[in-house]
Parts: structure tokens; sequence; C-alpha cells
């Protein structure tokens, strides 16, 4: 506020005032009820200020003037139609639903996303699997769901003027899930035929929660190879697995294969994937153990010791041993050890042998896992 001008007058009191008349040297020129400007102008009556101090003048004056400035100004324009005061404003419907599973029972699934991309909202499932967005207004949107571990999935909905839309459904699809995924390496030497053999293994827990029937593939991946092998399970490792040949590997060669990334995948009837993070072959061990007895076919006790040399070789590793019954012409496991110590240098069976022809063979194991096998000792049992 500028230009301030007073006329004022005493009666010979130093409290009295004859009168004020302000004006403001800013025109403003509020409407009038015909249309027209009038200048701003304020009389205050003398009887109003007798008596009042010089601040209380001035925080009247202040405040008058800046009610005519608010009382003049124009209303703001009101083009968004989601301004509460744009003619053709519409306070919006509620849309809500439920995620649940892809297959019957369709269980609910709590703590699923949901998103409104267009007004950049987000809501959670309750306990339930529901869902509810307020005030939508009318118009086409774009809903996104998603779950940790399920294939995310979209719908378009239209949400009109006079009614609130159906309520939506979303049904998620389970991803597989791949575990204790792992890659070892396999040398076993054999009397026959002389070529010693290198293998590649692959394991993993592999499963689905939408069901076993849902897990329609598994394989193991190389990044820069391809697809190696399909991976079954095995019963006696409870697991996923592949043991895949040097001979059989697009490379012919493990040694080649150090340092390449694989990973195994799994995938369901719909085509979702899941895959392991990625995998490296740790170890390859070229060293072969050496048995000392019983070899040769010799005959031994139902208990007898069987004794090995230590290993020179420049990592942690343990001890395994089996013994097999060779009995019309099948190869029967008949006792095994695993985890004996790294000075360990014999065993001896917990259990007598039962007469007949039986052989051995000892393995060395890292600690991740990869092995390397003896040639076979055969004695037997009278």
């Amino acid at each position: 506020m500028t230009g301030i001008r007073e006329r004022t007058g005493f009666d010979g009191k130093a409290d009295g005032w004859s009168g004020i008349d302000v004006r403001l040297s800013r025109k403003i020129k509020p409407t009038s009820r015909d249309g027209r400007r009038r200048c701003g102008r304020l009389r205050v009556p003398t009887q109003t200020w007798r008596g009042a101090s010089a601040k209380t003048v001035a925080l009247f004056l202040c405040a008058a003037a800046l009610g005519l400035v608010f009382a003049c100004s124009r209303d703001a324009p009101h083009s968004n139609p989601l301004d509460p005061l744009h003619p053709g404003h519409h306070s919006g419907h509620a849309l809500s639903g439920i995620v649940t599973g892809i297959y019957p029972p369709y269980a609910p699934l709590a703590d699923a996303e949901v998103r409104l991309p267009t007004l950049r909202r987000t809501v959670g499932t309750d306990d339930n699997g529901h869902f509810r967005f307020e005030s939508v207004p009318p118009g086409s949107y774009l809903l996104l769901a998603k779950k940790s571990g399920y294939r995310p999935d979209s719908l378009n909905v239209d949400v009109s003027e006079d009614t609130d839309p159906s309520p939506i459904l979303f049904r998620l699809d389970a991803l597989p899930r791949v575990e204790n995924a792992k890659l070892t390496t396999t040398h076993i030497s054999r009397w026959w035929p002389p070529d010693d053999l290198y293998i590649l293994t692959a394991t993993a827990s592999i499963w689905d929660p939408d069901g076993p029937a849902d897990l329609v593939a598994t394989w193991l991946e190389c990044e820069t190879w391809g697809r190696i092998d399909t991976l079954a399970y095995q019963p006696a490792r409870r697991a996923f697995a592949a043991d895949v040949l040097e001979s059989d590997l697009p490379t012919k060669s493990l040694v080649a294969l150090e340092g390449h990334a694989f990973h195994i995948l799994g995938s369901d009837r719909l085509g979702a994937r899941t895959q392991s993070g990625p995998l490296y072959i740790s170890r390859i061990i070229d060293f072969t153990p050496v048995i000392e007895s019983p070899k040769g076919y010799t005959e031994t006790s139902a208990q007898p010791w069987l004794r090995w040399r230590k290993a020179d070789v420049p990592f942690p590793h343990t001890w395994s041993v089996e013994i097999i019954h060779i009995e019309g012409g099948l190869a029967l496991p008949a006792w095994s050890a695993s985890g004996l110590a790294q000075d360990s240098t014999r065993v001896q069976p917990s259990v007598p042998l039962s007469s007949g022809a039986y052989y051995w063979v000892l393995w060395i194991v890292d600690e991740w896992g990869n092995r390397s096998r003896s040639k076979e000792g055969a004695f037997k049992v009278p």
C-alpha cells in the first residue's frame, strides 16, 4: 500500500483526532452492480478513532487496503476437468477388484501391487486379495498388477460417468522356482575303456507353486553356447539333474567352458520362465586317487581294510569310498562311506560282506563337490 494521505486535526488534546480521510493513490476499481468501475475510497467517522493509538490506526488501514485488493481481484480460471469448480467436473467412481492365483481354487494373493499409471496411484491387496481405488474420474485406464514370484498382468478398464465399473479380476501365473542350483565336474579313471571320463553335472531343486503339473520343462543353458541339456528329476538325488559327458558338450572340452556363465531354467505351461543366477565351473580335478589294497582280485576277510595314498593336491578335500558287489552280472551297491577326513588313508566296512566278487573305488571331493575317482580295486570274499 502506498501514498496514504491523512487529514488530521487536534482539538487541543494529545489523544484527540478530529477525523481521518484516507485515499489510495493506486486506484483500485472494484466492479459495481452495473459492471462499472469505481475508485476505492475509505472514509472513517471521526468518533471511531477517538482515543486510538497511532499503531492501531496503521494496522486498521493496512487490513482495509488488503481487503479492497482481494475484493477487486478476478477469479482464477477453472479449465482443468479435475478441478472441483470446473463445469464438467466429476467426483469419480470407486475402482475395485481382486488378485488371485491362475488355477483353481484361485487362492487370493495378499500384498500384490496394483497400479493406475495415468493417475500415478498404487494400492496393495489385503489378506483376501482385494484392492480399491477411490474417486477415479471417468475415462479409459490401464491397470497393472504384480507380485514377487508371479508373472505380472495388465487390463484396460473404462470408467463411465453414470455407474461404477464392475469389479476387476486379476489371475496371476506363479513362476517356477529354481533353488539350490549347482554346477560340478566329475573325473572318472577306469581300467576299461582306458580313456578317462569327464562329466559336467547340473543339479537344482525346481518346483512350481501352481503344482507339479504346471512345470513342463527344465534345462541347463550356457550364455555363450545356448542350451546344453535337459534336467530330469532323480529320486536318489532328490533333485533335478543332468550329467553331460564331455564329448556331448558343444566345445567337446570341460576346460574350454571355464569362465563361461551357465543357468538352470524352468518353464510352466503358459511359458513363464525362471532361471538361476549365473553358475560357473569352479574346478576340474585331474588328480587320480590311488588305492593300495585290496586290489588285483585278492581274497580278503568279510570286513577288509581299504587303504589308499594321501593326495598331494593344493585344495581342501575329503574322501568317499564305495564297495560294489558283482552278482549275476549286475553291479550292486554293497557299502559306502563319505566325508572321510583329508588325512585319512584307510577305512573298514561297518558290516560284514557276504561271500562273492567285489570291487571298490575311492573318490576325492573338494569343497564345492567336484570329484575325481580312482580305478577299480577288485577283491573276493570266500
